[in-house]
């Protein structure tokens, strides 16, 4: 595997990193399958582990994915509790997820 996956998937993170940003919800489903085509790449080669530079470079993105992965989380936790608090306030005519 050569350094391009790995780079590819740190665009994808970085592309989902802005999407969240902007609050973007249709470049955020888009970064999303970016994301993971890129880590599906990256754990198909299966030789990320074989090489130094590749490891340290791995590394280096993990901050970067935890950040966007804890964001991610906090966003969802914030949906959750906000339907929670329509469907307490009786909110029961009301849909309760996104259109498109």
């Amino acid at each position: 595997m050569s350094l391009a996956a790995i780079d590819s998937l740190a665009g994808a993170v970085a592309e989902m990193r802005g999407a969240l940003d902007r609050n973007d919800l249709q470049k955020i489903e888009e970064s999303t399958r970016a994301v993971h085509a890129a880590l599906l790449a990256v754990k198909g080669a299966g030789a990320w582990h074989s090489t130094e530079p590749l490891r340290e470079k791995l590394k280096a993105l993990l901050p970067q994915i935890d950040a966007v992965r804890l964001r991610t989380s906090i966003l969802a936790d914030h949906s959750r509790k906000q339907m929670d608090l329509l469907a307490a306030r009786g909110a029961n005519n009301v849909s309760l997820t996104y259109s498109r």
